[in-house]
């Protein structure tokens, strides 16, 4: 991170809970970290992603998906970090799409953060897997969900 951000580069980091935010901010204090989590009124966190987006003083954005996850376009960042796995697909890409845009020539650099034998593993299989269900479910798309189990849950909704 530091390699990223003395190179002028702007990074933002996710995190599912307000409380990891707070501690990383604390942790990270000499990069002048902005932070947009729900503990923080809403005017404020305009003005925090308003300087990250056009400040060269400001490169490091730390938020909660579900405070900056969706409507907020920051093109100018190419760096992204989710120092845990969001609880849905959806968290997932709308988070990612904040620094992801059709428009981007530059490339984009997304980093989920999932240690072995953890929850976040857990986490991020289930939402991969229902991810993969859906888009079978509902588009036909062939993925990595066995047949068996697309079948079967085929069956269930169903008998609905």
């Amino acid at each position: 991170m530091e390699d990223i951000l003395s190179q002028g580069e702007k990074i933002i980091v996710f995190s599912t809970f307000i409380e990891p935010c707070n501690l990383l901010a604390a942790k990270l204090q000499q990069f002048q970290p902005l932070l947009a989590t729900g503990e923080i009124p809403d005017d404020i966190v305009q003005r925090n992603i308003d300087d990250f987006r056009n400040s060269k003083n400001y490169n490091l954005l730390i938020c909660t998906h579900q405070k900056a996850g969706t409507g907020y376009s920051m093109p100018e960042c190419h760096y992204l970090l989710m120092i845990d796995f969001p609880w849905t697909y959806y968290a997932f890409s709308q988070s990612c799409d904040r620094i992801y845009r059709i428009t981007s020539e530059q490339p984009v650099f997304i980093k989920a953060l999932v240690a072995q034998g953890t929850i976040d593993e857990r986490v991020k299989e289930i939402v991969e897997t229902k991810k993969d269900l859906q888009d079978y479910l509902v588009d036909g798309v062939n993925n990595n969900i066995s047949k068996g189990l697309a079948s079967e849950m085929r069956d269930i909704l169903l008998s609905l």
